[in-house]
């Protein structure tokens, strides 16, 4: 077969088509089950505490099983009226169904007049509109005039309707001055509306379909006076640009080490120092009895004997360094990643310290390490590598030089000094003398690299691959789209190829009994022990900078909500593996007095009803908003600063009055037993709810959607750990990374933008944060590992919730790969092609305009030609990378990066939510007497199970 020849830079897209698929269609196989990171690691043989379940979805986690927890024999009455409740529209009042329905037809018929009156306005300017065109704009003009008649008259029953109420004390006055008020803005702007599309004679009216040639051509004047009247009319809020791409490696610039203190003078000793020596005043532990649960914290120095040594040691062999800068993830995340930096190591020892009455402080100061063992340290081949890895991961480096050679990397540093006696380093002789402050740092440790197998790929194989895939494919150099590559010759070639490598494994007797990691080589800790702890530092100190009791509120990663009139600052460390929401609830007790006696928000209608935003942690309100109206839109801003680098960056999100968001953060890896305690608040709160008890509408929505997301940032590092080791990548999250998860609304708006119906939303994820500090050999294996884990990640925001709730979900590679496998042809646009293609694709001005601003900053897009559907939900997806970092964005219609689409599944999915929001309101009240959720926390079992099997106990055998 003669081979097709395509030009590199056509042939970018083409690997690109081929990944999107690669990655889409192994997301079915059995590394979809995610990972537990104890076992990855191979740290320590996994606990199987949760092989009790019995799930019917091939053993993957599945929380839909919470939802048909509303159940008949628990409550009969309300299950039969959610059955009940299939029109969204519904009312307890007649007058308010009627609105409804009124509302949505005169929306509708002014968005499609709206657009007529653009395609005729073209027409008459061109001089050849056609007379069906007229007619059609002549039937639209009189559809909204009488559309218009029926809102009016569904308003002024409900004004009947709302005196009636008011006269019999059932709701608020405030209400019914807000309902006439709207009228008064409604009628006022939708007569200048109404006077200009008034524009056919009387006789006009009458003429049918077969008299179209008797209507009289609208003048160019007067459409342009209807389109002035709709110029500014927007029937969804406008999409926030992001300013940058949301994956990207990280670009942290941190200042150089420094070699004086404060007072301009290099100290090698902390008595040196003029600070308080004092054991007393570092002994306290409120700070972190106030911001963390250290319960697990005091039972580890309970089983540690509250032995200094033990504690030393369990630090220094069980978790292992990550290079970022400051104390981002606090000593619980610490803990139970098993892993953290020099701040965050530190603060667990001190914290087990202290709760053991040992007195302990921070030691701050800069350190010269040899070249080898610094690689050692970071867990890179070489000295350059580590340097470099230390630095874009925010921490102050510096390389010592000589002969030319990289001899040692100088690095600011936190350790630990704690009070103990100085000639028994066991810290058992509890005498009054011979207490000293002993230096201590369970960070530093060294790694002994253990060679795998090396990368199974032929690269002759794939370059083979590559070019007999791009022959099953359609493309167009000049034009510059690709198409209907052959999803199923991919995969199957990708099988083959893999099962060719898995036999050559299995017969050999050494491979076969390797974990994953093993194959490919990994670093293994060198562990010590010793019945004393180590006499000193194991690197030369330069400077010892500071000592502290606690850390400066400079060093600290610090996150900043702001919504409405919230501005609320915490430390990352006090949001690490925290459930935060922000949820609406009623303004006033006249807003909350509406809703209740309607029977929830989507039974209002929304001009109607202020809330305000509740930003809640962990179930406890730290910030409430002001007044806005139920339906309208905010803007949620998020700030990531760090004073000491002088770091600043900021996302910005579009919430809906009336929805339910919880913002989830990765603090570098989302451990496994985070999710499980998650998962298990859910199993707790669904054993309340059996025993008719009460719980809290962020117990069981919060929790909900924040386990979607923390389940999202699990899974996408156990493949970006998988992806990093075949090229020896050493990669980490020197900042927090950040996903907002919800349960939406759908809002109807107004041609004036106002919001006057509301649906119930599906579930979305929009992961807008995720900055990765890397290094590699090579920069174009670098810059391959962001494509890569990058297009995974998006994969994930489809995937989750296809394998959490078992149904049809949407991202930016799942349009990609519908639109591949519809024969859509599917551009790549840059700078050189942007005027000629942007024209052709059919698609909205909005996202055309969104592709020229990253154009426009030297970015590639790839995009559809036009809106796809996939179930109930129709839009587009596009892909914005910079090909020289692999930093990108996976965008779906909307901003998102993530939604639940539809489907019978998703109905039942949306039926259930519905119902919470009738009963409930999202208003954060009380469930009480029915149960939302069920025993659903199967596939979540599975996933650390099936993983365990497949990683540990000869996954190559189970393929």
């Amino acid at each position: 077969m003669k081979k097709k020849k395509m030009s590199k830079p056509h042939k970018f897209v083409a690997i690109m088509m081929i990944a999107v698929l690669l990655t889409a269609s192994l997301w079915a196989m059995p590394m979809q089950a995610a990972a537990s990171m104890d076992v990855f690691y191979n740290i320590s043989s996994y606990n199987n505490a949760f092989s009790d379940s019995n799930s019917s979805n091939n053993g993957l986690f599945c929380l839909s099983n919470f939802l048909p927890a509303i159940s008949k024999a628990a409550n009969p009455t309300r299950h039969n009226e959610f059955e009940h409740y299939n029109d969204h529209a519904m009312s307890k009042y007649k007058e308010i169904s009627e609105y409804k329905k009124a509302i949505r037809k005169f929306v509708n018929s002014v968005k499609e007049f709206s657009e007529i009156n653009k395609e005729l306005k073209e027409a008459v300017k061109n001089g050849d509109a056609p007379e069906e065109l007229i007619f059609k704009h002549k039937i639209a003009a009189d559809d909204l005039s009488a559309s218009y008649a029926d809102v009016k008259s569904s308003l002024d029953n409900i004004t009947i309707l709302l005196e009636r109420l008011v006269s019999e004390g059932k709701i608020s006055d405030v209400i019914l001055e807000r309902h006439l008020d709207f009228i008064k803005e409604f009628d006022s702007e939708s007569q200048k509306l109404l006077k200009a599309v008034k524009i056919y004679d009387a006789e006009d009216r009458d003429i049918s379909a077969l008299q179209v040639e008797t209507l009289q051509e609208p003048s160019i004047d007067e459409i342009e006076k209807i389109d002035e009247v709709l110029r500014n009319a927007t029937f969804r809020p406008k999409m926030i640009y992001p300013t940058e791409l949301p994956h990207r490696p990280s670009t942290l610039k941190p200042p150089e080490p420094k070699v004086v203190n404060a007072e301009d003078v290099t100290i090698k000793t902390t008595l040196g120092l003029n600070v308080s020596h004092e054991p007393a005043d570092y002994l306290k532990t409120s700070e972190y009895s106030a911001t963390y649960n250290i319960s697990e914290i005091q039972h580890l120095a309970w089983s540690l004997d509250h032995d200094p040594v033990q504690m030393f040691y369990y630090v220094r062999n069980n978790v292992d360094y990550e290079p970022y800068f400051g104390p981002m993830a606090g000593p619980e995340w610490t803990l139970k990643q098993e892993g953290g930096n020099s701040f965050d190591q530190a603060s667990l020892l001190i914290a087990l310290y202290r709760e053991s009455g040992i007195p302990a402080r921070y030691v701050y100061g800069t350190i010269d390490i040899p070249a080898e063992e610094a690689a050692r340290w970071v867990r890179v081949k070489n000295a350059t590598l580590a340097a470099n890895m230390l630095a874009s991961s925010g921490i102050p480096t510096t390389t010592i030089v000589s002969g030319g050679n990289i001899t040692a990397i100088r690095v600011e540093h936190m350790w630990v000094e704690a009070y103990l006696p100085y000639q028994d380093f066991r810290g058992q002789i509890r005498s009054e003398t011979g207490y000293a402050w002993i230096p201590l740092d369970p960070s530093f440790k060294t790694y002994t690299y253990v060679e795998g197998m090396g990368s199974p790929i032929n690269m002759t194989w794939a370059s083979d691959f590559l070019n007999d895939t791009l022959n099953t494919s359609t493309y167009n150099e000049t034009e510059g789209w690709i198409t209907g590559v052959n999803e199923t010759f991919v995969v199957e070639e990708m099988e083959a190829s893999a099962n060719e490598t898995l036999e050559d494994i299995l017969a050999d007797p050494e491979l076969s009994n390797r974990t994953f990691m093993q194959l490919f080589g990994y670093w293994e800790l060198n562990k010590e022990e010793s019945n004393f702890l180590p006499s000193t530092l194991p690197y030369n100190v330069v400077s010892v900078l500071d000592v502290y009791s606690e850390i400066p509120d400079e060093y600290y990663h610090k996150i900043r909500f702001k919504i409405s009139s919230i501005d609320y600052t915490v430390n990352s460390s006090e949001v690490a593996g925290k459930r935060v929401t922000v949820s609406f609830i009623p303004a006033t007790a006249a807003d909350e007095q509406l809703i209740e006696d309607a029977g929830g928000i989507l039974n209002v209608t929304p001009y109607m009803v202020n809330m305000k935003p509740v930003l809640t942690i962990d179930g406890e309100t730290v910030a409430e908003g002001s007044a806005i109206t139920l339906g309208d839109t905010l803007t949620f801003t998020t700030e990531f600063t760090n004073d000491y680098l002088s770091d600043f960056s900021s996302t910005a999100n579009t919430f809906t009055v009336g929805a339910y968001y919880a913002i989830v953060f990765d603090m570098g890896k989302v451990p496994s037993r985070l999710v499980e305690e998650h998962a298990a608040n859910l199993n707790v709160t669904n054993y309340r709810l059996s025993l008719n008890e009460t719980a809290t509408t962020d117990e069981v929505v919060g929790e909900l959607i924040y386990l979607n997301g923390l389940t999202y940032f699990y899974e996408n590092d156990f493949f970006s750990e998988t992806q990093s080791l075949p090229d020896h990548i050493r990669w980490y999250r020197p900042t927090p990374a950040q996903a907002i998860t919800s349960v939406d609304l759908i809002v109807w708006y107004d041609w004036l933008g106002n919001p006057v119906d509301l649906d119930a939303g599906g579930m979305s994820i929009d992961v807008d944060r995720n900055v990765i500090a890397q290094a590699g050999e090579d920069s174009n294996v670098t810059t391959s590992f962001m494509h890569s884990t990058g297009m995974t990640g998006s994969t994930l925001e489809h995937g989750i919730f296809e394998q959490l709730y078992n149904v049809t979900s949407v991202s930016a590679m799942k349009i990609l790969q519908e639109a591949n496998n519809r024969g859509i042809p599917i551009y790549t646009i840059n700078q050189t092609n942007v005027d000629e293609i942007l024209p052709i694709l059919q698609l909205p001005d909005s996202i055309k305009n969104w592709i020229r601003s990253d154009i426009n900053a030297g970015r590639i897009v790839i995009v559809p030609k036009q809106e796809i559907q996939i179930e109930d939900w129709e839009g587009t997806g596009w892909i914005v990378t910079d090909p020289d970092t692999g930093a990108g964005a996976y965008y779906i219609s909307g901003g998102l990066t993530g939604i639940l689409a539809g489907g019978s599944f998703a109905k039942e999915v949306l039926d259930y939510i519905i119902l919470f929001l009738k009963l409930v309101g999202l208003k954060g009240g009380k469930f009480g007497k029915f149960g939302i959720i069920g025993s659903a926390l199967n596939i979540l079992k599975q996933i650390c199970i099936s993983i365990n099997v497949w990683l540990k106990k000869g996954f190559l055998h189970s393929l």
